[in-house]
């Protein structure tokens, strides 16, 4: 039996109206191609908003042996970091 692919979605938030279609479109991906996705919702890297930069925790709590491959959208996470933190993420 083969075994039935896990990915990691990595999106800022799914309540904005510009990042909710991202994920939807996500899961209808997953679906159509028999795998598992799993969101983590870590708002924007290093944000300056209030206590939203606390929310990036989330993205080292990812058990790697468990994850086949993370989908990031940088689109919206990457507002308070330069290209080479993004490559560093």
């Amino acid at each position: 039996m083969k075994k039935r692919l896990n990915l990691a979605f990595f999106i800022a938030n799914t309540i904005q109206p510009w990042q909710f279609p991202q994920w939807k479109s996500a899961i209808e991906a997953a679906r159509k191609n028999d795998v598992n996705i799993i969101c983590f919702s870590g708002e924007e890297l290093k944000s300056q908003r209030n206590y939203a930069a606390q929310a990036n925790v989330i993205y080292q709590l990812i058990d790697k042996s468990r994850i086949d491959g993370i989908i990031i959208w940088t689109g919206g996470m990457t507002n308070y970091v330069n290209e080479s933190e993004i490559n560093s993420f």
